[in-house]
């Protein structure tokens, strides 16, 4: 995976609180995202993925249920089964007060890794290829962004990966 890196963005050590977009200015339909945040007050941080006035997925971590959770409420088309549209989530415990996640998106799914691989969830989306935005997000208090790198990613069937 390592070879479809493009280009690379990283952020260390920002403090974030709600309302801040520490990913404002990215945009992009395929890339990984390798962060560890220390949520101190937060009650909930997260991304939002495949972003657009209408769409969004949510990828984000609630510290009150201790959920790692993807939500595909608002993430495109849904219209072809009433239970496509749904929040998933699974339990994952802080590691001294920090989460590490690791997601990859593309044009149609989500894998995200916490922790290293302790817990994983893969979702199916279909938004709008005009839906490129990003956004991390904070909820009531602070979280520091011990590191954060964004990788836009290249193709696989493109023949500068292999």
């Amino acid at each position: 995976m390592q070879k479809l890196r493009e280009r690379t963005q990283v952020w260390e050590d920002v403090v974030v609180q709600p309302g801040q977009n520490l990913l404002s200015e990215c945009q992009s339909d395929v890339f990984e995202i390798e962060c560890e945040i220390k949520l101190d007050e937060a009650r909930e941080i997260g991304f939002k993925v495949r972003k657009s006035d209408k769409e969004e997925t949510i990828v984000g971590y609630n510290v009150n249920s201790k959920t790692l959770f993807v939500d595909r409420c608002r993430s495109g088309e849904s219209a072809f089964h009433t239970e496509f549209a749904c929040k998933h989530d699974a339990q994952v415990e802080l590691q001294n007060g920090r989460i590490k996640l690791h997601l990859f998106v593309d044009q149609a799914s989500i894998e995200v890794f916490a922790n290293d691989g302790e817990v994983t969830v893969t979702d199916q989306i279909f938004p709008d290829l005009a839906s490129t935005g990003l956004e991390f997000y904070v909820m009531e208090g602070m979280a520091r962004v011990i590191s954060l790198k964004l990788y836009k990613l290249m193709s696989a069937y493109s023949t500068n990966a292999v």
